[in-house]
């Protein structure tokens, strides 16, 4: 298997759109959001243009970071990861949302794509994770923990309704 991240073109911006409709409806388990009029999960509005789903994650470049995960050469997910002063919060940068298809779960494809991304920028960084989405919570907890050069901060804070671990911690330049 072979295994790439990398920061996606605009050209590519069409993938994660695809992929977002897999991984909003996902994460919608966890949340009490119901479908858009649009029959979408996720930040859709009433003035929905297709064209424009993803559009801000190349809006600003040097501030976004939109990774592609793919295995051998097929998207396998995504990474998306924000600058100040893009993001809430102290820490130089976000790693917003992460995403693998279930088919590519398990098999150490998600650790090692998210170390791969850690390793792009250096500095401080938050993430958060829903706290009744256990298998992320477990997820991070793991690679954050075999990860991390410095201590490792949680806090539970509470963001658009929902209760959330965030992890904070920093990283230098191996």
């Amino acid at each position: 298997m072979n295994v790439a991240v990398r920061l996606a073109p605009i050209e590519q911006r069409y993938i994660f759109a695809n992929m977002w409709i897999a991984y909003a409806h996902e994460i919608s388990q966890y949340q009490d959001d119901l479908p858009s009029v649009h029959g979408m999960m996720g930040d859709i509005d009433e003035d929905y243009e297709p064209d424009s789903v993803m559009a801000e994650w190349w809006a600003h470049p040097g501030k976004t970071f939109p990774y592609l995960i793919t295995v051998d050469e097929r998207p396998a997910g995504f990474a998306l990861v924000a600058k100040t002063p893009l993001i809430d919060g102290d820490a130089d940068q976000e790693l917003v949302d992460f995403f693998l298809f279930h088919p590519y779960r398990g098999k150490g494809i998600g650790r090692d794509s998210a170390i791969r991304v850690l390793n792009s920028l250096h500095g401080s960084w938050q993430l958060s994770v829903i706290d009744s989405h256990e298998s992320a919570l477990g997820f991070w907890s793991a690679v954050l923990g075999g990860y991390a050069k410095s201590m490792i901060r949680t806090k539970k804070t509470h963001k658009s309704g929902l209760r959330l671990t965030e992890f904070t911690f920093e990283n230098s330049p191996v």
